[in-house]
């Protein structure tokens, strides 16, 4: 464990003070085993923001992996419309999210025999609904966890913002859960539909 917090102190004295949020998370999380809570939060959250409300009404982020975000579209059609929006969209949700989390976006229609599963009431909480949220022991003792690691950063300003990120993605995922999101059996990322793997999993398997 000493180890650990060793080389975590030297990662952040060797940081820049021009590093974001998005920079540190990416050095940060591996470590930690908090991968998949960050890349279903971060980009799936901001999906609708980035899209708009008519693109946002026709299709809904589902799982992301590895930089490549999978979008679920009412029809073929609009898949097809939007794959020519797909760069501007990638745009989109990296400045919104700060950093360059999202690399490509794969858009799948629902199948004919397939009905689309409801959507969730909200896909976001509100600010008073995540104040609101009360962590488990467990989701508690993570925390402190991930707090003493984001305390070393030096760049004040980046560390309360580290940490206020981190509190906020933890409650986010207890939300989540809390309203019918489902942990991919494989990849364990929330995601909202039925089964037991998300959509970029079970694309993975059919392929």
């Amino acid at each position: 464990m000493n180890s650990r917090k060793n080389r975590f102190s030297q990662t952040f004295r060797s940081q820049s003070q021009t590093d974001t949020v998005v920079q540190v998370l990416s050095r940060l999380i591996p470590d930690m085993q908090s991968a998949a809570m960050i890349r279903e939060s971060m980009a799936i959250a901001r999906w609708e923001e980035a899209a708009g409300p008519v693109i946002a009404g026709v299709s809904r982020a589902e799982s992301i992996r590895d930089g490549v975000l999978m979008v679920k579209t009412r029809s073929s059609v609009w898949s097809q419309e939007l794959m020519f929006q797909r760069e501007n969209l990638v745009e989109k949700l990296n400045r919104l999210l700060g950093g360059p989390i999202v690399k490509d976006i794969r858009f799948r229609p629902w199948g004919k025999e397939e009905n689309p599963p409801p959507m969730p009431p909200k896909i976001y909480p509100t600010s008073a609904e995540l104040e609101a949220v009360r962590l488990t022991q467990a989701e508690r003792e993570k925390l402190r966890r991930e707090l003493d690691l984001a305390a070393q950063v030096q760049n004040e300003k980046l560390r309360i913002s580290l940490q206020r990120t981190l509190l906020q993605e933890i409650r986010l995922h207890h939300w989540k859960k809390q309203n019918g999101w489902l942990p991919c059996k494989q990849c364990s990322a929330l995601y909202w539909g039925s089964g037991t793997l998300c959509p970029l999993c079970a694309a993975e398997e059919w392929g």
